[in-house]
């Protein structure tokens, strides 16, 4: 209080600190860090979305691959009845998807095979006794980047399963009954 016993300024008041800081020379500029913090606020809540987005994109086909092996694992006896088990098991995904703009998994039985020994197809092998599952779906990004094409990013999913025998008669081939 010493210090400014000189002065007709109030302890408390802001013309004191005006006085000790300085005028502001420049007006506006709270402005101008507003706006410019609304726009970096802006670019994070998108970026984070996309990453949400893709997040659950690989979450939902992820889910669909498993449950479609799952359900051609203890579909029957034969690889038409495994991919009609597949394709209605991964239905229930496809409007999941949709708030998140996550297209549809498709699901693909890639190898059936219900006898006791391994089968080799080309590059891949399927174990005895085991059904092969893919399932594929599409993201759509709101921000377009450098590295995407047509802001679209593509996830696959293959899962194998063992066949399960079947309690309502229905056999695969060479696997005894429970």
């Amino acid at each position: 209080m010493a210090k400014y016993k000189n002065t007709s300024i109030h302890p408390y008041s802001t013309t004191k600190i005006r006085f000790l800081a300085g005028s502001r020379k420049a007006r506006g500029f709270g402005l101008v860090e507003a706006f410019t913090s609304a726009i970096f606020i802006v670019v994070a809540v998108v970026v984070s979305l996309d990453c949400w987005f893709m997040i659950m994109a690989a979450r939902i086909n992820d889910s669909a691959c498993r449950d479609a092996a799952r359900a051609a694992s203890q579909a029957g006896s034969s690889s038409s009845d495994a991919s009609n088990a597949a394709i209605a098991a991964a239905t229930s995904y496809g409007n999941m998807g949709a708030a998140f703009m996550v297209s549809p998994p498709q699901v693909t039985v890639l190898a059936y095979n219900n006898t006791t020994s391994a089968v080799t197809n080309g590059n891949t092998t399927t174990p005895p006794l085991s059904v092969t599952v893919t399932s594929t779906c599409t993201v759509r990004t709101l921000v377009p980047m450098s590295f995407l094409s047509n802001n679209n990013i593509t996830y696959t999913e293959t899962k194998t399963y063992p066949i399960v025998p079947s309690t309502t008669g229905v056999q695969a081939n060479n696997i005894p009954s429970p």
